[in-house]
């Protein structure tokens, strides 16, 4: 198994995951350990929180706009409210990834 990437990460471990080939899967820790893991496949974006704390992947060609609105949906900030209801126009037909699989526009 085999993947190809490019990261940019801050002194305080925040950054941003770009996937050229494969996938990638980032481990997500809980308050009481392992809480799961996120994977981020060819094309798709993750963005690191402090600590490094992986985000919810996104593909990057889903539309302008569409990664700020992943983001705010994951954290449950206000941009994100609704995201789906219209917020991802234009966006193609599978636009972000869940862990159960792949989110539709």
């Amino acid at each position: 198994m085999g993947c190809v990437y490019e990261m940019d990460v801050a002194a305080d471990g925040s950054g941003l995951l770009r996937v050229t080939g494969g996938w990638v899967e980032l481990r997500r820790e809980g308050a009481g350990g392992f809480a799961g893991v996120s994977r981020v496949p060819a094309g798709a974006v993750c963005r690191l929180g402090v600590g490094g704390e992986p985000g919810l992947p996104w593909f990057e060609d889903a539309g302008e706009g569409f990664g700020g609105l992943v983001e705010g949906a994951a954290s449950g900030e206000a941009g994100g409210v609704g995201w789906g209801a219209g917020g991802g126009a234009g966006a193609g037909r599978v636009d972000a990834v869940a862990p159960g699989g792949a989110v539709g526009g």
